[in-house]
């Protein structure tokens, strides 16, 4: 590296103490000790914003040291920030794992079903063996996301062991003789909705149908449940009845309908989302932002 280069890290690395958005970006393109030491002071910033683009300058720097940095942002009073913190381990990958793991031995339930859920995402099927014991967490958000990242990891021995009998004082999962078309015709919610899921994933378009039915659910947490489903399962055909949530009572359902009509919206779902922008719970309001950046920075790739 030349002089030139390590005076402007140095420079910059000052000007993050003045707040620098300038510099907080520049010091993402140069993996040394000088700028990481400055961004790791960034993401404690009292401005969300600097707090944000320290974490996408850290993910560029490719080092394994920022790791625990992006999973303690995860926990971050600013919800925009929490978000970006779970993007970047989701693009980290396999390894991040080690330390998702090692965080949910210590975090209260909302924590771990978010780290949960990150680890379904990254699909690493050595997750698998930490995840299990989730299943038979009190905290049903814990349970429920503990199975969906199971599901999308795509484990047939996780699956199976899902379906085959984990058994608590809520919950109990069996497989039928028949498989999983019987189970699709059960009165048991849990043999149905995950029957359903596993058959969708496979474009079983009757199965589809019946998580949407589903959705008119009394069960606020089923419903929200089922709509994290479509971001794996979903197409645009799927927008209308997805967007109709966005007004439901449940604030986690209308959390989660933002959050998939982001992950599989095109342009018919923009409306829907500004108007998701003014709901009255901060983090529907800032997920609808985050979903309608991100259709449109798809749109942008497709031209």
């Amino acid at each position: 590296m030349s002089i030139l280069d390590k005076v402007f890290i140095f420079c910059h690395s000052l000007l993050v103490f003045a707040n620098s958005k300038k510099s907080v970006r520049a010091l993402g393109n140069y993996r040394e000790n000088m700028s990481f030491n400055a961004l790791s002071r960034a993401v404690k910033s009292e401005d969300s914003e600097i707090r944000i683009l320290a974490l996408e300058s850290l993910s560029r720097l490719g080092l394994k040291a920022t790791i625990p940095l992006f999973v303690t942002a995860l926990k971050d009073r600013n919800r925009l920030v929490s978000i970006a913190a779970s993007n970047v381990l989701i693009r980290t990958g396999k390894e991040a794992v080690p330390v998702l793991i090692e965080d949910l031995k210590h975090e209260e339930f909302e924590q771990r079903a978010q780290i949960i859920e990150i680890l379904g995402k990254i699909g690493d099927t050595n997750a698998i063996p930490a995840l299990t014991p989730h299943i038979k967490e009190e905290e049903g958000v814990v349970r429920l996301a503990t199975a969906l990242a199971l599901a999308r990891i795509g484990d047939k021995g996780a699956i199976s062991l899902i379906l085959q009998g984990i058994k608590d004082n809520r919950i109990y999962f069996s497989f039928s003789p028949g498989g999983l078309e019987d189970d699709l015709k059960s009165m048991d919610l849990f043999k149905k909705l995950f029957a359903a899921y596993s058959l969708a994933m496979s474009n079983h378009q009757e199965a589809k149908r019946i998580l949407l039915k589903l959705l008119d659910t009394n069960y606020g947490w089923t419903r929200c449940f089922i709509i994290r489903m479509f971001a794996d399962i979903g197409a645009l055909e799927d927008i209308p009845r997805i967007a109709v949530m966005i007004k439901d009572e449940d604030i986690w359902v209308r959390r989660a309908a933002v959050e998939v009509l982001g992950a599989i919206g095109d342009d018919s779902a923009i409306p829907i989302l500004i108007t998701a922008a003014n709901d009255s719970d901060s983090w529907v309001r800032s997920s609808a932002q985050v979903s309608l950046d991100k259709i449109k920075a798809r749109k942008v790739e497709s031209q």
